[in-house]
């Protein structure tokens, strides 16, 4: 964002990169509580669908997850950093 950025302008791209580092604070606690436990949510659109996948009995599965969240997580990262080099 150039230096004739309005304020307003400027609170909401201060907005929108508060709520992209709150979704990757999300994605990595979801990481670190999955590791930790073993266990992690199963990422499907239908909550019907939605259950728990153990690293113990669902390896692959649970890898992907992870590797899924963390994805997610590193993505958001990135677009939150892009934000506040736009002079936020």
């Amino acid at each position: 964002m150039n230096s004739s950025a309005t304020p307003q302008q400027r609170r909401a791209l201060l907005l929108a990169v508060a709520l992209v580092l709150a979704i990757a604070v999300g994605m990595a606690w979801l990481v670190g509580n999955g590791l930790r436990k073993g266990e992690t949510y199963l990422p499907v659109r239908r909550a019907s669908q939605q259950r728990s996948v153990s690293r113990s009995m669902e390896p692959a599965l649970f890898w992907v997850s992870i590797g899924l969240y963390s994805a997610i997580g590193v993505g958001t990262l990135g677009l939150a950093g892009w934000g506040i080099r736009q002079k936020v």
